[in-house]
């Protein structure tokens, strides 16, 4: 008589919805500077955290003092530096495309969808979600193409 040996299923981890700003960086061609919220600071970017020029500052949530700042990358690549982030007290996470533009970068969107070649010519591939390039927060090493 044949024995039901149930199959052993490894358990796959439910997989979070990129959220623009929060677990993700927006990659905005409208703003002038890089931020995030001070509250939402990985702790790579608390280590770095430091006082900056006073700014202020004119955001989707109104006009904010900024006197402090770190730096970033984009996880798991110490090729995609982000330096001068502004930290805001209420703010999504952005990238500032012009940013990029005037450190050596160049901005891409095609039929492929939208590339960042770096300084460095590197190429990150960026995501879109409703419209807007971002990048998460967890970026898949495959991301970069050199």
């Amino acid at each position: 008589v044949p024995m039901y040996i149930p199959a052993i299923v490894a358990p796959v981890a439910p997989t979070v919805p990129l959220i623009p700003g929060a677990n993700s960086w927006i990659v905005d061609s409208g703003s002038g500077h890089h931020r995030v919220a001070k509250h939402a600071l990985l702790a790579q970017e608390k280590v770095g955290l430091r006082k900056g020029a006073k700014m202020k500052m004119l955001t989707a949530n109104g006009s904010m003092d900024s006197d402090q700042v770190t730096d970033s990358k984009v996880a798991g690549h110490n090729e995609v530096a982000i330096s001068e982030v502004r930290v805001l007290k209420s703010t999504p996470r952005v990238l500032s495309l012009a940013k990029f533009v005037d450190g050596g970068s160049q901005f891409l969107w095609n039929e492929d969808g939208p590339f960042l070649k770096m300084k460095n010519k590197a190429w990150l591939t960026l995501k879109v979600q409703a419209g807007v390039p971002i990048i998460p927060l967890d970026a898949d090493p495959g991301c970069i193409h050199g």
